[in-house]
């Protein structure tokens, strides 16, 4: 075989499996839109939280406001 067979067929199979897999692929779109909405939801989230004032003076994420302790790294945090 020439390299120019090999590339048709090579097409060829990406094609077929391109169609072949394309519903497979639109099932999972509602649950991927999903995830992309709760990653949003939680970033927006942290923003708020970040936006508050709240923020471990060691590492830099964002804390609750009636922490002791940070989440992330456990450096004792003020208290108000």
């Amino acid at each position: 075989m020439d390299i120019g067979t090999l590339l048709l067929i090579l097409a060829i199979a990406t094609l077929t499996a391109a169609f072949i897999l394309q519903p497979l692929f639109a099932r999972r779109k509602p649950q991927r839109d999903e995830l992309i909405a709760h990653w949003v939801e939680e970033l927006g989230r942290e923003h708020t939280e970040a936006e508050s004032g709240a923020i471990c003076p060691q590492c830099g994420q964002s804390v609750h406001a009636g922490d002791r302790f940070c989440a992330s790294c456990g450096t004792r945090l003020k208290e108000d």
